[in-house]
C-alpha cells in the first residue's frame, strides 16, 4: 500500500499527526469538527489519510473550533 503522504513537508505530516491527536482527544467525531470549523468532511479525512496537505487557513479554523492554539499543530 502506498503511502500518501510521503511527498508532505515535515511541517504538513507533524500538523496531520497532531490534528488526529486533537480530534480523538476532543472525544468529537471528523463530521462534527467538519461541521464546527466549517471545513468539509471529506477535505479532513484526505488530510488525515495524508492524501492532500492541509491548508493553513483550515488548520487555524479547526484550532479555534477545538479551542487550541494553532502552534499546536506544529508542536
Amino acid at each position: 500500500m502506498p503511502s500518501y503522504n510521503s511527498g508532505m513537508s515535515q511541517y504538513a505530516k507533524k500538523a496531520v499527526k497532531n490534528l488526529r491527536k486533537m480530534i480523538v482527544d476532543s472525544g468529537l467525531t471528523i463530521e462534527q469538527v467538519a461541521v464546527g470549523s466549517g471545513i468539509d468532511k471529506g477535505t479532513i479525512s484526505r488530510y488525515l489519510s495524508g492524501k492532500r496537505e492541509p491548508k493553513v487557513s483550515y488548520l487555524e479554523k479547526i484550532a479555534e473550533y477545538l479551542k487550541q492554539d494553532f502552534t499546536n499543530f506544529f508542536r
